[in-house]
């Protein structure tokens, strides 16, 4: 039994050894708002944010729609601190519901996919509405993605209607990668290499260990 457990001992330490080396690690996100879809294609970012700030799009778009996505394009939530009524004293543990009265429209280059709105499914343990992704794009070579959710409306747990049904216009996602170089056994000392759009990702960064790319088959 000894002799089991120290076994067991020894290979958890090589399995943390090996999980917390010095290498490179790349983070990739598909759910960041660069612009509004306009009628024609054109795409609309507010005035005076540069191509360079990744994130404030995303945050105004949020602002004024009250929903966003997480991590992953075809993963939609509606942020509390968007809730018209919400104090942050009183209402943190206050849930925000989205009803989906569209189905969902997904463009991904010359590409487009219908995501029935039946589809769409709340999951509890995060909050999140998610749909069934027809492409995984996190480590595709496709960079941009636009996502058409249609009309919704943001209620709360008691029924309270925090946003009125509208139309939310069609955005466009532009992947990102963000890529650290990790100095130490145990992860506590890293370097920033880059952080900013996939498509401006340095070609000697793709020669790292920690990265990789593959062409996503469609399903």
């Amino acid at each position: 039994m000894i002799r089991i457990l120290k076994m067991v001992s020894i290979l958890l330490i090589v399995i943390v050894f090996n999980s917390c080396r010095p290498g490179h690690i790349t983070y990739v996100y598909t759910h960041i708002v660069y612009g509004i879809v306009k009628e024609g294609g054109e795409i609309e970012r507010n005035k005076g944010i540069s191509k360079k700030n990744i994130y404030r799009m995303d945050t105004l778009f949020s602002r004024e729609y009250g929903v966003g996505f997480n991590r992953e394009y075809n993963k939609i939530e509606a942020p509390k601190i968007y809730n018209k009524d919400f104090n942050n004293k009183t209402d943190t543990g206050k849930t925000q519901y989205i009803r989906f009265y569209s189905d969902i429209k997904v463009k991904i280059e010359d590409r487009e996919f219908i995501i029935p709105r039946e589809e769409i499914k709340y999951n509890e343990h995060n909050g999140f509405y998610e749909y069934p992704a027809p492409i995984k794009v996190w480590y595709s070579p496709y960079n941009d993605i636009i996502v058409d959710i249609g009309e919704i409306e943001i209620y709360d747990e008691s029924g309270k209607v925090q946003k009125e049904r509208r139309k939310i216009p069609a955005v466009l996602i532009k992947k990102i990668y963000a890529t650290y170089r990790i100095n130490d056994f145990l992860g506590l000392s890293s370097d920033e290499l880059y952080h900013g759009w996939a498509e401006n990702y340095p070609e000697e960064l793709k020669k790292l260990d920690g990265f990789k790319e593959y062409k996503e088959e469609v399903k």
